[in-house]
């Protein structure tokens, strides 16, 4: 194992366990530093694109959703997978997790609008990706676009019947 591989398990390991014990905060910091050493192994090219992408979503993925939904630092969620779509301009999930980090938390704060153009994109790069279709319901729904709910919704259940949005 090459000693920037044992460093970004560590602190992607670290990051989980902080979030784990209630300790969000300190777990950011982890998962930061941790996609700071998989960024750098990727403009290096010293990492295979699917290796990157598998330990990106994950990194960024955990990461926002800490800073979204247990700090309620929602702009620095959106500026933090701005940065993942940037490196993965082709990744629907990426695209999908930026809608998320957009859309209307628990507190009805957001922007959903500015959520459906990215799950639109997600779509449209991986049409079947149910889980961008139902979140792409949810935020249309909540806007008043009850046909495009509609629509997104049983795209989504034809693609995951047993989805239960």
């Amino acid at each position: 194992i090459r000693q920037n591989d044992a460093q970004l398990n560590a602190w992607h390991h670290l990051g989980v366990l902080y979030s784990k014990n209630g300790k969000p905060e300190e777990a950011v910091k982890c998962f930061k530093k941790a996609i700071g050493l998989l960024n750098n192994r990727k403009a290096e090219g010293d990492i295979p694109s699917t290796l990157y992408q598998q330990l990106g979503i994950k990194l960024y993925y955990q990461t926002g959703i800490l800073l979204k939904d247990e700090l309620n630092r929602s702009e620095e969620a959106v500026e933090i997978l701005g940065e993942a779509v940037k490196n993965n301009p082709k990744s629907s999930t990426m695209r999908t997790l930026l809608g998320d980090s957009y859309s209307q938390d628990k507190n009805g704060i957001g922007n959903d609008e500015e959520a459906t153009r990215h799950y639109k994109i997600a779509t449209s790069l991986d049409p079947s990706y149910a889980f961008a279709w139902g979140h792409m319901g949810t935020a249309y729904g909540r806007l008043g676009f009850y046909e495009e709910a509609i629509k997104a919704f049983k795209a989504c259940l034809a693609l995951s019947p047993q989805n239960t949005i």
